[in-house]
């Protein structure tokens, strides 16, 4: 094999290399991100438990608290805090209505919230331009007082209620089988093209040091 080949193979393996770890370092960010973003919160709530019920709301009504979030690029923004207790009747059977919960809109808000000391469980956390004020606004007309709507609930922790799930199980597994799926994938082959580069490379040098010679 004359040097040139040999030369032109070790600069097409350090390319593959290369590319190899940028995908697997892309597919580690990604694993991150669907951890936090889908996993956390569902291992949090246990959301993928939750039971369908019906529920009515009791009272509705501002904290008094404005959390402060970001909208986007250069946009803060605050929403004012609504809180919702509701009453809920499991739908699998069960006729008698259980105690009092509060309602949050996602898993996300549950997990955010449930927490946090009565004026910060905030019901939806809009994080709009104009404060959430449109959003609230339709917000309290579905889900006011006196309004009775499905909604999800916990068993284990009936303290408060879901009105939906952002995931499901296909979701939730998906996004962990594929990232990690391609964090292996790519981590496996950038391991092999980094020994084939560096075979390469002291081939390269043996046949420079025998033409020399």
């Amino acid at each position: 094999m004359s040097i040139r080949q040999t030369t032109s193979k070790e600069k097409k393996y350090r390319q593959w290399a290369a590319l190899s770890m940028t995908l697997s370092l892309g597919f580690v960010v990604a694993l991150i991100t669907c951890g936090v973003i889908i996993i956390k919160p569902e291992v949090e709530t246990g959301s993928l438990s939750f039971q369908e019920a019906n529920c009515t709301t009791n009272i509705s009504y501002y904290t008094g608290e404005t959390p402060s979030c970001s909208c986007g690029k250069y946009c803060h923004s605050w929403y004012r805090c609504l809180r919702v207790l509701v009453q809920y009747v499991p739908l699998s059977g069960e006729n008698t209505t259980t105690g009092q919960a509060v309602l949050f809109r996602t898993e996300w808000d549950t997990d955010n919230g449930r927490s946090e000391a009565p004026d910060d469980q905030c019901s939806t956390r809009p994080c709009h331009r104009d404060h959430g004020a449109a959003w609230l606004r339709s917000f309290e007309a579905k889900y006011g007082t006196g309004q009775t709507y499905g909604c999800l609930y916990n068993p284990d922790d009936p303290g408060f209620v879901m009105l939906t799930t952002m995931y499901t199980w296909g979701a939730v597994f998906h996004s962990m089988l594929w990232t990690s799926l391609g964090t292996v994938v790519f981590a496996a082959l950038s391991i092999y093209f980094v020994r084939a580069f560096k075979q390469e490379f002291r081939r390269t040098h043996h046949l420079l040091g025998s033409t020399k010679i």
